[in-house]
């Protein structure tokens, strides 16, 4: 998965455990989210209260992939505003770390960046947002980020 979005490989896809906790072994406040590219768009899944325990022990299986097993968590504050009609989120704080097989960080790294991102319905005209918007676009993924400080260098 990290290869596909790396290279922007389609379809490709995204298999990651949300918590709203700060204990992500609380499965009754988590979702298991699949994020998918393709040539046609970018859809988001999710079976919520997942068997966390037995995903971080012995992973969960993909059609397209095998069996996937947690490697980095990745925290941040999370804000949320509203302007132009468009929705902002933006996130701060980014940590990321790598985790063991019991889902216990065991390297941690820091990222300086703040991450504005804005989430339109598709019927906004980008011009329209590049003109109230008038920012450089940057990819950022901060599950590539999290793998690249965590697992590339460590």
């Amino acid at each position: 998965m990290f290869l596909d979005s790396e290279e922007g490989v389609v379809p490709r896809k995204k298999i990651r455990i949300r918590s709203y906790s700060e204990d992500i072994h609380n499965q009754y406040n988590s979702l298991l989210e699949m994020k998918t590219s393709s040539v046609e768009g970018r859809f988001k899944t999710s079976i919520k209260n997942p068997n966390i325990e037995k995903i971080l022990s012995k992973g969960f299986f993909d059609s397209s992939y095998g069996i996937c097993k947690p490697r980095v968590r990745v925290t941040y504050l999370r804000s949320y505003y509203q302007i132009y009609g468009i929705r902002l989120t933006i996130d701060q704080d980014i940590k990321y770390s790598k985790i063991n097989t019991l889902g216990r960080s065991i390297y941690m790294n820091t990222d300086s960046d703040i991450i504005i991102e804005l989430k339109a319905n598709r019927k906004v005209p980008i011009e329209y947002l590049l003109r109230k918007f008038p920012f450089e676009r940057v990819r950022f993924s901060k599950y590539c980020r999290a793998i690249n400080s965590c697992i590339c260098t460590t």
